[in-house]
């Protein structure tokens, strides 16, 4: 038997693995950050969720940070774009905040969507600790 995933999912993949697997991503990110991840679906998106991060700081503490916020990962629903939402987490769904705060990269951009997560998660992670100062 052959099973075939849906194009949205095999984007959200693709973009995951860039994350979890590449030395680009390393430099941009503290190491010691850590995200949960879970499948989402709404209507012909189908994709991931990023959410609930937490880190180590340099005494060893562990802190949470974008509390209640997620990165929705997908391949646009009209057309081969990739899409990233960022906004209130929504179990399995999407929020409505993150539906209207969005970013889009080429179908190709595969590395540049990755590395703009893992920028804009390094900026709240530093604005956390910045907090806690």
């Amino acid at each position: 038997m052959k099973l075939r995933k849906c194009s949205s999912l095999l984007t959200a993949e693709r973009v995951i693995a860039e994350l979890q697997n590449s030395e680009q991503i390393d430099n941009i990110c503290d190491k010691s950050i850590t995200a949960s991840i879970e499948c989402y679906q709404n209507g012909r998106e189908h994709g991931f969720i990023l959410w609930a991060f937490w880190a180590t700081n340099k005494e060893g503490k562990l802190i949470s940070f974008l509390n209640n916020k997620a990165y929705y990962i997908c391949q646009h629903r009209n057309s081969d774009s990739i899409r990233i939402y960022k906004g209130k987490y929504s179990m399995q769904s999407i929020s409505d905040d993150a539906y209207s705060n969005s970013k889009t990269f080429d179908f190709n951009e595969f590395v540049e969507a990755a590395t703009w997560i893992a920028e804009d998660i390094q900026k709240e992670y530093l604005s956390e600790l910045n907090k806690k100062k």
